[in-house]
């Protein structure tokens, strides 16, 4: 939890990454409370210009948004404004690895 809040750049992409991996095996009360600390790092991210972060960011989001106990109130308002704001641009859709 330290290393999200430290570090930037690619060390900051590995622990997103690890991160991602491991919301899906909490208990759901736990899942949430840590998908909303997370969150303000990932919206943060949203409008970074490496496109390696952008995807990782994409993939951390899609699997905290996929676990139990993040309440779909709170991605609605806190997650998806800022990522249509920031994220959803035309090259980023039609990327291939992008558009699912």
């Amino acid at each position: 939890m330290d290393g999200i809040s430290i570090y930037r750049g690619k060390a900051l992409a590995a622990f997103l990454k690890a991160i991602g991996f491991i919301i899906p095996l909490m208990d759901s009360e736990h899942a949430g409370q840590f998908t909303e600390f997370l969150t303000p790092v990932l919206k943060r991210e949203f409008s970074s210009q490496d496109d390696e972060m952008k995807k990782i960011v994409l993939k951390v989001v899609k699997q905290a948004v996929a676990t139990p106990g993040v309440k779909v109130i709170y991605v609605r308002e806190e997650i998806i404004p800022e990522f249509f704001a920031n994220f959803w641009v035309r090259r980023n859709a039609l990327d291939k690895k992008n558009y699912k």
